[in-house]
């Protein structure tokens, strides 16, 4: 029997994620954001700790919005 995923499969960093709503979509783009304020603050703002937040924030803003057209 195949398997069924409910929910959406996320992909960040480079780690495969099953997440059953939009809420906990949000909550995890809230806790991005906080990270790359963080790197911002810690590494300066065009470190590479602060592109990779920078991206996992653009890639979750992304998913939750074809989530929300789909």
């Amino acid at each position: 029997m195949a398997q069924e995923i409910v929910g959406f499969k996320l992909v960040l960093d480079g780690k495969e994620q099953v997440v059953g709503s939009i809420g906990e979509m949000k909550k995890l783009l809230k806790e991005a954001n906080f990270e790359l304020v963080k790197a911002q603050q810690n590494f300066g703002e065009y470190s590479a700790e602060a592109v990779s937040a920078a991206k996992k924030v653009a890639q979750l803003k992304d998913t939750i919005q074809e989530a929300g057209e789909t």
